[in-house]
């Protein structure tokens, strides 16, 4: 759960995610701030996503 958090504040921090307000990390929502076509072109050479993609 730790490290899902750090990676959540350094996604945050680079402006691709945002995170909601909570005092408990694991109650926090998170939200992509890129556009979803960009997540399917980035994803679409990686094996373990292409069924998830389709």
């Amino acid at each position: 759960m730790l490290e899902f958090s750090t990676m959540c504040r350094v996604l945050g921090d680079q402006g691709l995610v945002k995170l909601g307000q909570s005092r408990e990390d694991r109650l926090r929502k998170v939200k992509l701030k890129i556009d979803n076509n960009d997540v399917v072109f980035a994803l679409q050479g990686i094996r373990f996503f292409q069924n998830c993609l389709r």
